[in-house]
């Protein structure tokens, strides 16, 4: 179904205007129109990263969106007391929010300060927009469910194909409501901690945990919101959802086996010393050799009065052993009820239980639910490949192809190595025809050089290559600019730097 991996090109999409006085541990890439943020580190650095590079969309979304459809300052105050009483954030995501509060207090382009409620921003409200669907099921908000459809093959299900050759592969739509401006803003993460699994997250701008994601081991995960809402606050200090699938990614040994497989995924999933406020549907799957119990797919049932079941292919009679099937609904740990989606996958399947890549994204695009499909993915975990779709104004992701990333692409950017500017000017200034950029570095390395307009929109992207130790000279051609102020914007390594010029004729 692939037939190339694409490169990733360094494009930032809202511009960095001045050097933070942190060290930025981080890139913002577009990848055609999926964006890209690449985070190393400790969870202090790469939340600073994120919060530094992504700072102005995130204030804007929790002022604008998040805190209306709380139903006010009012309720969002009253709910947040409650939230920061009874919920408990994991060590590594209070971490991570705190490095965002900072470096979202160090962009120059945004403020911390919330004007609906008349203080500034903290980690608590990054947190409560990471736990909305905990929060409703407490609270009933009416905040909108998400809608969401997987389906998994592997071994005999996936022989025949000449790409999987009996790999594990997994397809997944994620939907929810039209008007949320929130799903609007897909971003998939590439996650590099210190302390950590390698993974990459599909999400949306301002999360930190996973809804749907990949560890560099080939573990697949992906999680959807149950329809069975009832939920027992006897035992309170509660633990968002979308950081304790994010642990079963990260954590490099969960279980306690001393290495890392399934079953770490598993045991994060079923970890009685965590208490859940919401019902979830957890999907895994994972590359041979890897397996929980000698599977190779799972789906937990967790719910917060019931408990939790894990589902294997073999409990389902509609599905030959190698398929799993997950939406909405819980299937071993309360009856089935009837799911249109989980019916057509299962027919299908009888029907011709052969699956490929191809196959798998027809299906996604088969199985779009009343909502709005905002993100569509598929995942070859043997070959550590993802495709990726973001919905827009025109079509669903499910209506679109694929674009392709390789586990190599996507961390490949940490080989290049820091390099400290010593010198980034521009001669003549004003200029005309062309203008002369001269880069001073400390030490070799890769270098970027783009050209912004005051609004932040990118001219052109005029340079990249490696550069030398030393002085180095690039002459732009701006024959075709218009007249006006750019921002010349050199980025090596984890520094940026930018130079105002103006061009007359």
């Amino acid at each position: 179904m692939y037939t190339k991996m694409l490169l990733l090109l360094l494009l930032p999409i809202s511009l960095l205007a001045s050097v933070s006085s942190a060290q930025v541990n981080g890139y913002l890439q577009m990848v055609e129109d999926i964006p890209v943020l690449h985070l190393w580190g400790s969870n202090n650095e790469m939340g600073y990263a994120y919060g530094y590079i992504m700072g102005p969309d995130i204030v804007k979304l929790f002022e604008n969106e998040l805190i209306p459809e709380f139903g006010g300052p009012v309720t969002y105050e009253i709910v947040r007391a409650s939230f920061i009483d009874d919920f408990v954030i994991p060590t590594r995501f209070q971490q991570i929010a705190e490095g965002m509060i900072d470096g979202i207090d160090e962009n120059p382009e945004c403020t911390l300060y919330s004007e609906l409620l008349g203080r500034n921003f903290d980690p608590y409200d990054l947190h409560i927009g990471n736990s909305t669907h905990d929060i409703n099921a407490i609270f009933d908000l009416n905040i909108d469910r998400m809608a969401c459809t997987s389906i998994s093959s592997w071994g005999n299900a996936t022989i025949t194909d000449s790409q999987l050759q009996g790999g594990a592969a997994m397809a997944r739509n994620l939907d929810w409501s039209s008007s949320s401006v929130i799903a609007s803003h897909g971003l998939l993460i590439v996650y590099s901690p210190d302390d950590g699994n390698n993974w990459v997250s599909i999400t949306f701008t301002g999360y930190i945990g996973c809804m749907s994601g990949m560890n560099e081991y080939g573990i697949v995960a992906e999680c959807n919101i149950s329809n069975y809402e009832n939920v027992s606050t006897s035992t309170i200090e509660f633990v968002p959802v979308y950081y304790r699938m994010a642990a079963g990614l990260v954590e490099p040994d969960y279980d306690g086996s001393g290495s890392y497989d399934l079953g770490d995924f598993v045991a994060a999933a079923t970890d009685t010393t965590l208490n859940n406020a919401v019902s979830q549907v957890w999907h895994a799957i994972c590359p041979e050799g890897l397996e929980y119990n000698g599977e190779r797919g799972v789906v937990v049932e967790i719910h917060n009065e019931e408990g939790f079941d894990v589902r294997v292919a073999s409990d389902d009679p509609n599905l030959t052993p190698e398929h799993l099937v997950a939406t909405n609904h819980h299937r071993n740990l309360y009856p089935p009820i009837y799911c249109s989606r989980y019916s057509l996958l299962t027919d299908s399947i009888q029907a011709d239980p052969n699956m490929n890549l191809e196959r798998l994204w027809t299906f996604m695009g088969c199985c779009s639910a009343a909502r709005y499909t905002w993100q569509t993915m598929i995942f070859d975990v043997e070959n550590l490949v993802l495709g990726l779709a973001f919905a827009d104004s025109i079509s669903e992701s499910c209506e679109k192809d694929p674009v392709w990333f390789a586990w190599d692409d996507l961390l490949g950017i940490e080989s290049i190595e820091p390099i400290t500017p010593m010198e980034l000017s521009v001669c003549p200034n004003p200029f005309s025809s062309s203008v002369v950029v001269t880069v001073g570095l400390i030490g070799s390395g890769s270098v970027i050089i783009q050209v912004f307009d005051l609004s932040g929109r990118m001219v052109e992207q005029v340079f990249k290559s490696m550069l030398e130790e030393g002085n180095q000279t690039i002459e732009l051609d701006a024959s075709e600019w218009h007249p006006g102020i750019y921002l010349i914007q050199l980025n090596s390594g984890n520094t940026i730097t930018t130079q105002k010029s103006v061009l007359i004729r």
